[in-house]
């Protein structure tokens, strides 16, 4: 025989023994079965029974079926109440639904019932909606039981270890304190032991929350809510002795009574998820949370309590070393820490909560901030933070919501408080500090600003100011452009706006040691397009007091420069200026009115007592070389009037120049002008080569690239002679002049050969010469000048009739007798005449 033949011997007999003990569980539990299914009647009648001797007078529970059923909560055995539906029972007239579930399990230990003991165990209730309500009366809806029931002839004994609510729904609502949720419950139990009239469980609950209003405002809106309670129930009050509720992974320690219409709880937490709580905020509070960004840890302590029909609700919380990026404004907080409470005060509403955040320390981007922040009543919240900051001047501006620079550097601190009343608690997020109140006082040092699409460009840059609202008190402002030196004192009101564009108007007072105009006349401090309705485009206003001690464009210099500067829409306008340059006083208005690329000066003003050499070297000989600061010299007296176009470069652009010019000169020289030297036949070269006038007077007008002169006598060193005509830019001179004969052939010219071809004795007065120079002013071309010759023949008539009617009168002429030049010319027809 082998080792195999009794272990398999063994086996057999173990088989042969399991199987007679299944057969007779078997067996056994089938008789229990069929015992308990032969007494169905009696079980169902004492469950009946005994829920109808707890049903208050006038409620009415109906239900489809009742069974046995023996599997469902196995291993205890359950009388199945099937389509169970109760109505409320307050008001008698109202048919709404208190709650109706599709299966009521009531669950009896097998053995105790094979023993005629009715012992309920447990309660599970399957698929159902509950509403509850209790009404501004103070009346509820769900009172369907008696407050005590006469159990002593009762065959059923209640030991209730476990309630189960499974896919159901409840809802509730407090119409008196405004109180409004809907629940879901995955799974809802009760496990514990009812002794001596006090019942003491611990409660698991696994669901969500759909909603939780309050005051109309909804919190927790479709939350995952889990929660492990340790309760008891003592007469009509509840107590949470401690366990703990999750809300969307926050999860928070619990305690709390709940005794007739009073409620408290106590929630509390500690390394809670800050991220987790930025979710969990109704969108009344922050409407869009993916632009809050929030990490890091704190402590909360949350008490909630209802009283006479009020919920009031305390809270404090802590927190430490987080990061806040709220995108919105660009803030981002690193490093945060603060403290916060929160009441919504003794009426329990939103028009008394406050809450008050203290201490807070954070480092921005660049900086530090430090300060704290109060927001009451939350209906229609009033904002407001105080406190001190030391952050770089890009990030000020930045927070500021202003969108005008392209770059800044420096460092920006001081005191600041904001404020603002919002509309709602919503508006906080989507109008940010949009025309907020804002007082302090702030310094700014090491800056640089450069402003967008302006070309203004600020170096060393300096303040301490005062603001309230949006209006900044400068005091000793100070900044350089380019060679160019300020410093200013004043107001720039609509400064701070903050999520705006600003539009900031200057009242200044501003010094500057030099100024050179280049550095600030292709500033464009309005960048609307033509027509443009945009509202966001940059654009500066500005009345400017101004005083220089040194002055310069291009090679122009002055000194002592003083008067007012202001800005019309994109216009820069100057009044009663007035300033020392070229050993004279100058005064003007002008206006720089940018187009397009370019830009349209006009001006007007006075000169005195300037010297016109230096005037003319100073101002580059005003674009042409035809006279020039070597041929000028004198002590003029000027008034004027300028238009002229300069190009995006700054520079003139001598074809657009329009001038009209009264002057007087004064101890004035011509030296070595040509178009004089070009009358060398009536005198000496040597003498045309420096002309000296006592005074000459006349009007120039300049246009179309052309110098014209106005008839006028000049009284020179030299000779007298009467002189228009026109100079343009390209050096073509056509010059109209008259002559006295006298002068011509007197002491300087006796024996000018070339003098006689236009003259012969005549005993007439003394004639004047019409000569014409024209040409360029290298080559000039010189001959009588036909048009005043034609007058000079008109009055020779006019006078030879005055002679006739004398002497048939008999009169004698009084004046002697002097020889009478008769002028000659080659009679040729000049062509070139200009009409």
């Amino acid at each position: 025989m082998t080792e195999e033949a009794p272990k398999r011997k063994w086996w057999k007999r173990a088989i042969r023994w399991a199987a007679g003990v299944l057969l007779a569980a078997i067996v056994l539990l089938g008789a229990t079965f069929g015992y308990l299914y032969t007494n169905q009647d009696q079980l169902r009648n004492v469950v009946v029974n005994q829920v109808n001797n707890y049903l208050a007078e006038g409620s009415e529970v109906a239900v489809n079926e009742i069974r046995l059923d023996f599997f469902s909560q196995f291993p205890d055995v359950s009388v199945r109440f099937n389509d169970v539906f109760c109505k409320e029972v307050f008001p008698r007239s109202s048919q709404d639904t208190l709650f109706y579930f599709k299966d009521v399990y009531f669950e009896f230990n097998l053995w105790k019932l094979v023993q005629s003991e009715y012992e309920l165990n447990g309660i599970t209730l399957d698929q159902g909606h509950v509403e509850l309500r209790i009404h501004r009366t103070g009346r509820d809806n769900f009172h369907f039981w008696k407050e005590s029931a006469d159990t002593t002839n009762s065959q059923l004994t209640i030991n209730l270890e476990d309630v189960q609510l499974t896919n159901s729904d409840i809802y509730f609502h407090d119409q008196g304190a405004d109180v409004e949720t809907y629940i879901n419950a995955d799974k809802l139990g009760l496990k514990g032991a009812l002794t001596d009239g006090a019942f003491a469980s611990k409660l698991n609950w696994l669901g969500g929350v759909r909603y939780l209003r309050l005051d109309g405002e909804d919190y927790l809106p479709n939350r995952a809510v889990s929660a492990l309670l340790d309760l008891h129930v003592e007469g009509d009050s509840t107590f949470i002795d401690g366990g703990e509720i999750e809300i969307d992974g926050l999860a928070l320690s619990a305690q709390g009574h709940i005794a007739g219409g009073q409620n408290q709880w106590r929630l509390s937490g500690k390394d809670l998820s800050l991220s987790k709580f930025v979710s969990l905020l109704p969108a009344s509070f922050i409407p869009d949370k993916t632009l809050v960004d929030a990490d890091g840890t704190f402590a909360l302590n949350l008490n909630i309590g209802i009283r006479d029909k009020e919920v009031y609700i305390d809270a404090s919380t802590q927190l430490d070393k987080a990061d806040l990026n709220l995108q919105r404004s660009g803030l981002r907080l690193s490093n945060l820490s603060l403290k916060g409470e929160f009441s919504n005060g003794k009426s329990a509403s939103l028009q008394e909560s406050t809450l008050r955040v203290t201490d807070i320390h954070a480092n921005t981007r660049t900086g530090s901030l430090n300060g704290g922040l109060t927001i009451r009543n939350f209906e229609s919240p009033t904002f407001s933070v105080s406190g001190n900051l030391e952050i770089d001047f890009e990030e000020a501006l930045t927070l500021a919501g202003t969108n005008f620079h392209e770059s800044a550097e420096g460092t920006l601190a001081g005191d600041f408080r904001i404020e603002k009343k919002f509309s709602s608690f919503a508006a906080i997020q989507i109008e940010g500090l949009d025309k907020a109140y804002m007082q302090g006082s702030m310094n700014l040092i090491s800056a640089a600003l450069k402003v967008r699409d302006s070309g203004m460009e600020l170096e060393n840059l300096s303040t301490s100011m005062e603001f309230s609202g949006s209006t900044i008190q400068l005091d000793n402002l100070k900044f350089t452009s380019n060679e160019s030196d300020f410093e200013a004192r004043g107001t720039i009101e609509n400064a701070i706006q903050f999520g705006e564009t600003p539009s900031p108007k200057f009242r200044l007072s501003l010094h500057s040691n030099n100024l050179v105009l280049e550095d600030i006349l292709a500033w464009q401090l309005d960048h609307r397009s033509e027509g443009s309705e945009d509202t966001e485009s940059m654009h500066f206003d500005y009345v400017v007091g101004i005083t220089v001690d040194q002055f310069e464009h291009r090679s122009f210099k002055a000194s002592k420069l003083q008067g007012q500067i202001y800005s019309q829409g994109k216009d820069i306008v100057g009044n009663d200026l007035s300033f020392q340059a070229v050993d004279g006083r100058v005064t003007a208005d002008f206006r720089w009115h940018p187009e397009g690329d370019v830009y349209l000066l006009t001006t007007k003003g006075s000169l005195r007592s300037v010297n016109i050499s230096e005037l003319f070297n100073q101002f580059d000989n005003f674009g042409q070389e035809s006279l020039t600061a070597e041929n000028i010299h004198g002590v003029a007296d000027v008034d004027y009037a300028v238009r002229i176009y300069f190009d995006e470069e700054v520079s003139p652009v001598l074809e657009s120049l329009v001038s009209e010019t009264d002057f007087r000169i004064a101890n004035g020289r011509l030296v070595n002008y040509k178009p004089l030297e070009s009358l060398s036949r009536f005198a000496e070269i040597s003498e045309l080569q420096n002309v000296q006038f006592a005074t000459l007077e006349n009007h120039l007008s300049i246009d179309n690239q052309n110098i014209h002169i106005p008839g006028m006598t000049v009284k020179s060193s030299v000779l007298e002679l009467w002189v228009e005509g026109d100079h343009n830019f390209n050096n073509e001179i056509d010059y109209s002049l008259k002559l006295k004969l006298l002068d011509a052939l007197g002491t300087r010219r006796q024996t000018s050969d070339e003098l006689s071809e236009f003259i012969v004795e005549s005993n007439r007065e003394q004639p004047l010469v019409p000569i014409r120079i024209y040409g360029t002013l290298d080559n000039p071309s010189i001959t009588l000048d036909r048009s005043l010759l034609q007058d000079g023949i008109q009055e020779e008539w006019r006078s030879q009739g005055e002679e006739l009617r004398q002497l048939m009168n008999g009169e004698e002429d009084p004046t002697e007798s002097e020889p009478e030049y008769i002028i000659e010319w080659n009679d040729t027809q000049d062509t070139t005449r200009r009409r």
